[in-house]
């Protein structure tokens, strides 16, 4: 099985770029996209200004806008369930000019924290300044006259009054900032709403996009058990099966594509260069899969308090979502061969990559081959091995005793992270994603690159400054 390690490094990427442009990594996406797309004629991985795991946009040079009736369905073979985001045809979302596969927000979806008119401005300063210096004015109305406040401030010591100075400041800026806060949360938050109200109004991000619900597989040297359903984002893309090979082109190798995203990415990182990857390297009816992992982007996020619902969070986790998507959307050969297949992994998701080849070589039942496997900077750590039998046997009294101390104590610690960490983090997020600007310049600051696109930022604000929270009902 080929396998490449790509770093993101300046210069790992420009010895990249500088060989050979037939080499695995260097494709261009075809012009011949019929009526499932419009003509691009872009190199994705060229240079290093290219859409490099998702790190910015090819500039279209044919800004030619797709049909509004146009959607890419999967075969109709293995759809398990699954919601597609078709576009209405009364009322057509108009995929955008520089990211033919990636919608805008939603005109009714409010992606930012809205600033308060001005007159209730006014009227938080005011009421925070009165109750600030509630103890000054009680005094004022208590004095007789004017020259007696005058003569009582006169007699302070200049620290003293110094002291009282500041104090006031400060309490008028704690009382002006809960006020703030508390009322832009109430009235002038960003809209938070569920997968499932996105689903239902046919607003997810992608044309590409599919949610439906799973059972992850087993995956090799599991320690943990992962096999409650679960609801899964991801955004395919299926190759035509009439389309033929171009001359010069080398012949296509596999039946499916995966694509692992990086930690705090999801599955729209790879928009840019699934369809690419998939017209070059797939068959006739080949399918590119990328998911969103438990945890980012739209998939469902089980409680964390349990150990199944933790479980859904790791590694292996992830690696048994792939398998089992793989395994529904990709067709079996007619000859009950092995399905060939390609998977990458990106930054935290190389981890799960490398659990899915394993398992595909131990699992021959799953008859997946994976025959290529492309690792892009990396973030791996040890893979933990099944764990050995204890050979020591404790008594039943001396397990319960201690497993009912172990829940109390564990209800405690949950209780007390939840006050003081998870819930006062959340909240700072919320307010730090929610303001103009924030990944435009994070994200400039990350990449290195002052030259994003629109669209660059645009897949990281769907994700963040929309919030959904998986467990409200709209």
């Amino acid at each position: 099985m080929p396998f490449v390690w790509l770093s993101s490094s300046p210069k790992s990427r420009e010895g990249i770029r500088r060989k050979d442009e037939a080499a695995t990594m260097t494709y261009k996406l075809r012009e011949k996209r019929m009526t499932m797309a419009p003509s691009r004629g872009c190199d994705w991985f060229a240079n290093d200004e290219s859409a490099f795991i998702g790190s910015s946009s090819c500039r279209m040079k044919h800004k030619t806008s797709l049909p509004s009736s146009s959607t890419f369905p999967l075969d109709a073979r293995n759809t398990g369930g699954s919601r597609v985001s078709n576009v209405s045809q009364a009322n057509p979302r108009v995929p955008r000019l520089d990211e033919p596969f990636l919608y805008d927000i939603p005109a009714d979806l409010n992606p930012l924290y809205q600033t308060p008119p001005l007159l209730l401005r006014l009227v938080i300063w005011a009421s925070s300044a009165l109750l600030a210096g509630r103890e000054f004015i009680s005094q004022v109305v208590s004095a007789a006259s004017v020259s007696q406040i005058t003569c009582s401030i006169r007699e302070q010591a200049p620290a003293t009054l110094a002291r009282k100075v500041a104090a006031y400041f400060l309490r008028y800026l704690l009382f002006a900032t809960i006020a703030k806060l508390s009322i832009q949360e109430r009235f002038f938050a960003p809209s938070r709403v569920s997968t499932k109200y996105l689903v239902d109004n046919d607003q997810l991000p992608s044309e590409l996009s599919r949610y439906e619900t799973i059972s992850p597989r087993s995956t090799w040297g599991e320690t943990r058990e992962v096999h409650e359903e679960i609801g899964v984002h991801s955004i395919q893309y299926t190759k035509s099966v009439e389309e033929k090979q171009e001359d010069g082109e080398p012949l296509p190798k596999f039946d499916g594509i995966f694509l692992h995203h990086g930690f705090g990415a999801s599955s729209l990182s790879w928009i840019p260069v699934l369809p690419s990857l998939v017209d070059k390297l797939g068959k006739g009816g080949a399918v590119g899969i990328a998911s969103d992992n438990p945890g980012f982007g739209f998939s469902d996020r089980p409680d964390g308090d349990t150990d199944a619902g933790l479980a859904q969070y790791s590694s292996e986790g992830n690696a048994g979502i792939a398998l089992s998507l793989l395994d529904r959307h990709v067709s079996q050969e007619k000859d009950d061969k092995s399905r060939s297949v390609a998977i990458f992994g990106h930054s935290m998701g190389s981890k799960a990559a490398l659990l899915m080849a394993l398992t595909c070589v131990k699992e021959p039942r799953l008859k997946l081959k994976p025959s290529l496997l492309v690792l892009v900077a990396p973030a791996l750590e040890g893979l933990a091995l099944p764990a050995r039998k204890s050979s020591t046997t404790k008594s039943k009294s001396s397990q319960t005793n201690r497993g009912w101390l172990r829940s109390k104590l564990s209800l405690i610690r949950v209780l007390l992270r939840k006050v003081f960490l998870d819930y006062p983090i959340q909240f700072g997020l919320r307010r730090l994603v929610g303001r103009a600007g924030f990944w435009r310049k994070g994200l400039e600051l990350a990449w290195g690159s002052g030259h994003l696109s629109d669209s660059d930022v645009l897949r990281f604000e769907w994700l963040f400054k929309l919030e959904c929270d998986r467990d409200s009902e709209e």
